[in-house]
């Protein structure tokens, strides 16, 4: 569970990079399952709303994920462009022979992303 005041951004950074669908969506929190085995789940809300007031009183900063991707490289920087993200908050892993790339979502949380096997 991600708490964030940026709801529908990272509803939508998720479902366009990373293959989420949302599965339930109301005004403060977003349900998202990324089909697969095993399925994937992330659940977004808003911690403003007075339904989780007191149980998240702040977004969390402190997450990271690792995400397998099925696109290349030069795929995921184009589509984090068009999402309109800032290429200085994703580099390389020092190992030069690595695909791998630390893409930070619109709540600054780190997602490791990797190439499928």
């Amino acid at each position: 569970m991600i708490s964030t005041s940026r709801l529908g951004a990272s509803r939508d950074f998720y479902a366009s990079l990373f293959g989420f669908k949302v599965t339930h969506e109301t005004e403060w929190h977003a349900d998202l399952v990324r089909p697969g085995l095993p399925p994937q789940e992330l659940t977004l809300v808003d911690p403003s709303h007075p339904a989780v007031r007191g149980v998240r009183p702040s977004p969390m900063r402190t997450v990271r994920m690792t995400l397998e991707a099925d696109v290349e490289e030069g795929e995921l920087r184009r589509s984090l462009t068009r999402l309109g993200w800032d290429e200085r908050l994703a580099f390389r892993f020092s190992d030069p022979e690595s695909n791998d790339l630390i893409v930070v979502d619109p709540n600054g949380v780190r997602i490791h992303v990797v190439a499928s096997a």
